[in-house]
This record gives structure tokens, sequence and C-alpha cells, in this order.
């Protein structure tokens, strides 16, 4: 197993332990699901608690139909694809009806990742008026 994949796989057990609500023995729904977005032959590809999937809609559809529309699920996105990943793979959880979702970014070469805070979009201009963008 390469180093990468092996760091993936940490910090997924890490997010699902740290970020999941206390869950009891026989509740075991309750713990996050993690998608991990990997740059592989120059596109995505997609793991959902560790094992590959080619239609991540279904394998999301299928998270709701089991947990829920406000499951948590974490996000790692390899940082070598486009940013615009992070808004397909929201997308797609959107149809799929999942509404708790965190993101994160995986930087490679250092190991480490950083969660991306979203805000409501917001009309982009490139004219100043005053202190403040119109």
């Amino acid at each position: 197993m390469s180093s990468l994949k092996k760091f993936f796989l940490y910090a997924c057990l890490l997010l699902t332990f740290v970020f999941s609500p206390a869950a009891h023995p026989q509740d075991t729904h309750q713990r996050a699901t993690t998608i991990f977005v990997e740059k592989t032959a120059g596109r995505a590809s997609y793991e959902v608690n560790a094992k590959h999937v080619d239609d991540l809609l279904l394998a999301l559809n299928q998270i709701f139909a089991r947990n829920g529309s406000g499951h948590p699920v974490i996000v790692l996105v390899d940082s070598r694809l486009p940013a615009a990943e992070i808004w397909n793979v929201d997308g797609v959880a959107g149809k799929a009806q999942l509404t708790n979702l965190r993101f994160f970014i995986a930087f490679r070469e250092s190991e480490m990742m950083s969660e991306i805070k979203r805000m409501p979009a917001v009309r982009l201009s490139t004219t100043r008026d005053g202190d403040s963008l119109k």
C-alpha cells in the first residue's frame, strides 16, 4: 500500500472517530461516511469508506436510504484535482439528499489536510467602488 493510501486511510479513520457523534454499540449507522476523491489516470476516482465505487450517486443514495439526510459525510479531496471537484461531489450528494457534509483538501506532498469552510455564493465582480467590491 502506498504511503498516500496509508495516509488517507488513517485520515479517514481519524476523521470518522473525531467528527462522528458518539454511537451506541447497537447504533453503528451513526458513524460518519468518508468519501475520498483522488486523481487517478488524469481524472477523479471515488472511494466510499475505503471501497472504490464507479457510481458515486448510487453509493450516496444507498447511504441516504440507510441513514437519512442528516448522516455525517466527510469528503477528502486530493489537492491535485480542480477545485470544482468539491462542488461536483456536493452536487451529487445533494441529488442523493445528503445535507451534512464536511470538505477537506488533502495535500499529498505534506500529508496534511485542511478543512474548506464554504459560505453562500456572492456575485463576482472585478470593479471596485471605494472599499467594497460590487
